[in-house]
Parts: C-alpha cells; structure tokens; sequence
C-alpha cells in the first residue's frame, strides 16, 4: 500500500452553468435558491499528462477542494466551460494564471483558491510530475444531480490485500442522500471490469475499520458497457466504484455517468 505523505489542498470557486432545473418552494418576492449538493470523488490515481475530468450541472457558483496524496507530486488545475471541453496549457510558474481558468504545478502542503469569471461545468485535473493520487469534492447549488468522471486509465489490482476497500480504485459519493433510483454507466476499453453500487460507511472505510463488508444493492461485470440501477433509502451511505478486474492491462478511456435522485 503507497503511505499518505502530505496533504495539499486546493480551494476552487466555479461560476454558475447557465441551464434549467425545476424551479422549487420560494418565499414571495425572493428567488427560488437551489438545494445544494456534494460531490466527492475519492482515489483518482492521475496519469502523466492525461486528465481526469469530473462534469457537474450547477445552477450556481460552486466551490471545491483537492487533496493530493502524495508529496513529489505536481497538478495543474482547470475550470472548464462546457462538460466536453478538454484543458489547455497552464504556464509553467508555479502558481501563475492563465486567464483565470487554470493554476499551474500545484504541490503538496499549498492551498490556492482559483476562480474563472465565466461559466464552469467541471474540474480537470492534470500530473504534471510525479506520482499523483488525489481525492476531489466539490459543493454546488444543483441544476441536477447528473456528474460524470472521465480517466485516462485505470491501473490493473495491485493485490488483494493492497486493494481491499476500494484500494486500488475511484468512488464517489453525492449528498445530501435522497430517496429514489441511482443509475449509472460506465464504459472503457479493455476489461473486464466491475461497477458496483456499495451502501455503507464508504469514505469513513468501514470495512477496514471494522471488517463489516458494504452491502451491495447493484452491480455489473464484464467488457463493457456496465449499467447499474437501484433504489437509495435515507439515511443510509451509497457510493458508486468501478473496479479493473484485468490483472495484467489497464483499463482505458474510461467514462463514468450518474444520475443521483
């Protein structure tokens, strides 16, 4: 298992998509406010100059935090406009903006807030050098609950023991947990792989912690694509991973769609 060295965090502030989201509850005179939501996307393993991308549909300025897990590591950080955007060059001063859509060589032990003045539906992130692990989260007022994660690749399992407890894979988690169905695709080349809906005290690592497996409501296997559905019930944990059961290949290209109730 790779030792947590330094932590860094990145402070980020999206502006607002434009777009539509049903209008709820509004006091006379005052506009509706959008339920605020979080998107937490754990153990993205970054490859070299490839981005990992989370797609998000806010209705409002949105604010984020990166950590990077490993303390040789650097990132460059974009604000992208639409969902399908890819990132562009950051400048090489460590810190230096580009039109306010990005912030170069980001390290451990820094914490830097980044702001764009136009509209942002998603977070790219970019290793600039060396190893690269980091978990995201992201706090947004909702146009919807639709958030996608795209990966360059997906490394094969390290072992049973290293990879025990989504180890060796991404998850993510959106809350505040309401009722009604999760559905989720994923889709990649190469395989097999595995997506699976797991409910239990995931980001806390209750299996590690306390050896009691998630219960898994819903998963798939296989080639691709892998669909998985289910009904969430509050006040229970649900996260969404997806696993390369290949032991010898990564996976590639990889896209992963939710759709959160």
């Amino acid at each position: 298992m790779r030792p947590v060295t330094v932590l860094a965090a990145l402070v980020l502030t999206l502006p607002a998509c434009s777009g539509g989201g049903a209008p709820g509850p509004q006091a006379s005179g005052s506009p509706a406010k959008p339920p605020t939501v979080t998107l937490q996307v754990i153990g993205i393993d970054l490859t070299p100059n490839a981005p990992a991308v989370l797609t998000i549909d806010p209705a409002t300025p949105a604010t984020g935090v990166i950590v990077i897990h490993d303390q040789s590591a650097r990132v460059d950080v974009f604000l992208l406009q639409r969902a399908g955007d890819a990132p562009g060059e950051c400048p090489i001063e460590v810190g230096q903006r580009t039109d306010r859509t990005c912030i170069a060589a980001i390290g451990a032990g820094v914490r830097e807030s980044i702001e764009q003045r136009e509209r942002a539906a998603g977070v790219a992130v970019v290793l600039r050098s060396g190893p690269g692990r980091v978990d995201v989260r992201l706090d947004y007022d909702e146009a919807s609950r639709r958030v996608g994660l795209r990966l360059p690749r997906l490394a094969p399992p390290a072992g049973a023991s290293a990879c025990k407890d989504n180890g060796c894979n991404p998850f993510l988690e959106v809350t505040p947990l309401r009722s009604g169905t999760l559905t989720a695709t994923a889709t990649f080349r190469g395989g097999p792989a595995r997506l699976q809906i797991q409910s239990g005290r995931v980001i806390a690592k209750a299996l590690t912690a306390s050896g009691q497996p998630y219960r898994i409501p819903d998963e798939d296997s296989g080639n691709g694509p892998l669909r998985v559905t289910t009904r969430l019930d509050v006040p229970a944990e649900y996260a969404l991973a997806l696993m390369n059961e290949n032991r010898s290949d990564p996976l590639e290209d990889i896209v992963l769609e939710a759709s959160w109730p």
